[in-house]
């Protein structure tokens, strides 16, 4: 089913001036934290983008040579830190989370979700908050834009991506922080198809290879792809899309939308297919050059690492795109194969609380950020739903979801869903039964 079309984003800084918007105020307090020599201490939230801006925050901190704890949790313990600098990076505080905050650290930084009922920060406290999950790659943008280099610029962009489900983002803001990594010569533009890497492979390795859309079928299985492609006049495999005639173009593209709304109609439009494309400037051995597909590879790499080693994947760049730059084809494997197997159950759909839930049966531990975007993004699942993950230890609800399903009251989601969960793992909270999920649920 389509989704229904994003609100602008607003991004608000609540300075101690108590100016909304003050976001020059919030840079120099940003910086000063960063290169204060102090302790300080970076809370980030479980999931692929706010881990992608955390990771440039906290490589900062190291290159300032400030001591750093970081953790990867979806709430801040104020009692288990005091008199430290802290940042928090994506984490949805409730007003009195927040007053736990003020009163116990130093300086703190509190980059997230809007909360409801604040207009001012306390003297120590600064809050810059958006109406959208996507925010944490963008307000890392304006408070650090003036020391972002490249690679910087590849990961704020990437963020950006995952979390809008590895689709380009089409807010005036998101697209700003696009063009300003264009005049910075760090990515270029042109129109083309937006399926990864489509420019640059042989056609049927391309399709065999997108994710994002899922095309059923067709991800995962290269004999299927040979087939389709010969099916349309292309004998000689090696040739790339652009290799052939217009009309051949037109036709493959036609029959692409046919695969990519196979799940659900009317998911995908030709608008959502074709337009900006962007690629790397400059070659990163082991990555694709195609951003899209940069961007789902390093989500891979992040939930293949883990969640906690990965906030450093920044300082680390270099070290990790040459180990794991294949582990995109083996998340490819593993996601097509478990989507596919989910296809294949019956869907167990129930409403609670005027919400949509959808449980899922995997027993898949890898890449569950990647498997929770092909079900959104096929129609599997509305944007809205809550998707519930059934698999051997129980019923895993992510973080993510938590985050893009409650929004603003994602602070009160988490202290409900952590009460009656029975195990608290990287990427969510696992239940023993489904009954405890929806009895959490009518809580909310």
């Amino acid at each position: 089913m389509p989704n229904a079309q994003p609100q602008p984003i607003d991004i608000l800084a609540f300075t101690s001036s108590g100016k909304g918007g003050d976001l020059e105020e919030a840079k120099k307090f940003s910086l000063d934290i960063i290169s204060s020599g102090e302790e300080t201490v970076v809370y980030v939230y479980p999931s692929v983008p706010d881990i992608l801006s955390a990771s440039i925050f906290i490589s900062k901190i190291v290159a300032s040579n400030t001591p750093l704890a970081v953790r990867l949790e979806p709430t801040i313990d104020a009692d288990r830190v005091r008199n430290a600098n802290l940042i928090s990076i994506g984490i949805p505080l409730s007003k009195k989370q927040y007053d736990e905050v003020a009163g116990k650290f130093k300086k703190a930084l509190i980059l997230g979700l809007c909360v409801k009922g604040l207009g001012k920060s306390e003297g120590n406290v600064l809050i810059i908050c958006s109406t959208r999950y996507s925010g944490t790659a963008i307000y890392t943008w304006k408070i650090l834009k003036d020391k972002l280099d490249a690679i910087d610029y590849l990961l704020l962009l990437s963020s950006l991506i995952a979390s809008n489900m590895f689709k380009l983002p089409k807010d005036p803001i998101e697209k700003s922080i696009f063009n300003e990594a264009i005049n910075k010569e760090v990515i270029e533009e042109s129109k083309g198809v937006r399926i990864f890497g489509i420019t640059n492979k042989p056609l049927y390795k391309a399709l065999a290879e997108s994710l994002i859309p899922y095309l059923f079928g067709l991800t995962g299985n290269e004999n299927n792809c040979r087939e389709f492609v010969r099916k349309h006049g292309i004998e000689d495999l090696s040739t790339k899309l652009t290799d052939h005639e217009a009309s051949t173009i037109k036709k493959v593209i036609e029959d692409i939308l046919k695969f990519a709304n196979k799940v659900s109609s009317d998911t995908w439009k030709v608008d959502d297919l074709i337009g900006e494309v962007y690629f790397l400037k400059s070659t990163i051995g082991g990555f694709s050059v195609d951003l899209l597909e940069f961007s789902a590879q390093l989500t891979a790499v992040i939930e293949k690492t883990g969640y906690s080693a990965s906030a450093y994947v920044r300082n680390f760049f270099d070290v990790i795109s040459k180990i794991h730059s294949k582990t995109y084809y083996e998340a490819l494997k593993t996601v097509s194969s478990a989507f596919e197997n989910i296809l294949k159950e019956p869907l167990r759909e129930l409403e609670v609380g005027g919400r949509k839930v959808k449980v899922v049966k995997t027993n898949m531990e890898n890449y569950v950020y990647l498997l929770e975007s092909v079900i959104l993004t096929s129609g599997y699942a509305d944007e809205s739903d809550v998707i519930i993950f059934e698999g051997g230890e129980g019923f895993l609800i992510t973080y993510s979801t938590i985050k893009r399903v409650f929004l603003t009251d994602s602070s009160k989601a988490i202290e409900v869903f952590s009460k009656l969960s029975d195990k608290q793992v990287s990427y969510g909270f696992i239940f023993s039964s489904l009954r405890n999920i929806v009895s959490s649920m009518r809580k909310l």
